[in-house]
């Protein structure tokens, strides 16, 4: 029964009349487009529904949709998701597109060179988005040296992202720089869980060693 709810709780908003004063039915949406991220491959009949939702003109809906199409790997967002990229609509959730785009892993020369110029964009967020999505699909050092350079930005929350997105990227050589970082240590514990998460066996020493120095 998850995933009929979950749909019809998508499909709500499109529904004339629905104006509860509590939660509107966009809120409801949004939050069954992130519950069908934790679904897997149970997600299924949910994908056309999300590639359709992308497409919508609600810029929170869509931040939702691109991260759990990102989530759940699947490669037929990626047009949806590059002319998004390429909208440049002020409403557009770049944050979410790039980092969906690099989950994806598309080989694609083209890819990349749509989410290069993005690494200079006005927008530090988008910027760290932008490496980390790089980093992803090619594990070149270079976009990795530049969050770790956002690592000592004087923003805590510039520090917190970059960290996040080393993490998610999976870049084991920032471990000791993630451990070192000026943020909370409790983030600095889901940033080095999520590194072993990634590991090969026997990789997760240094770690695990760094996780028992905060705790």
């Amino acid at each position: 029964r998850t995933v009929p709810l979950l749909l019809e709780a998508l499909r709500e908003r499109c529904t004339p009349g629905n104006s509860d004063a509590s939660i509107t039915p966009i809120a409801i949406a949004r939050n069954a487009v992130r519950a069908m991220a934790k679904l897997g491959d149970d997600a299924q009949p949910c994908i056309n529904e999300l590639l359709t939702t992308l497409e919508s003109g609600d810029s929170g809906l869509v931040e939702c949709t691109a991260r759990t199409l990102g989530e759940l790997g699947v490669q037929a967002a990626l047009p949806g998701l590059r002319r998004l990229l390429a909208s440049q609509s002020p409403t557009t959730p770049y944050e979410a597109v790039l980092e969906a785009i690099g989950m994806l892993g598309s080989q694609d020369p083209s890819v990349c060179a749509e989410l290069k110029p993005f690494t200079t964009h006005p927008k530090i967020l988008v910027r760290c988005a932008a490496n980390r999505a790089l980093l992803q699909i090619t594990r070149e050092p270079i976009w990795a040296n530049a969050l770790l350079e956002l690592l000592h930005n004087k923003s805590i929350g510039v520090r917190r992202a970059s960290l996040l997105d080393l993490a998610a990227a999976g870049w084991l050589p920032a471990a000791e720089s993630i451990a070192k970082a000026r943020v909370e240590a409790n983030l600095k514990l889901v940033a080095l869980r999520e590194l072993t998460e990634q590991c090969q066996p026997g990789e997760d020493r240094t770690l695990l060693e760094a996780m028992d120095d905060l705790l």
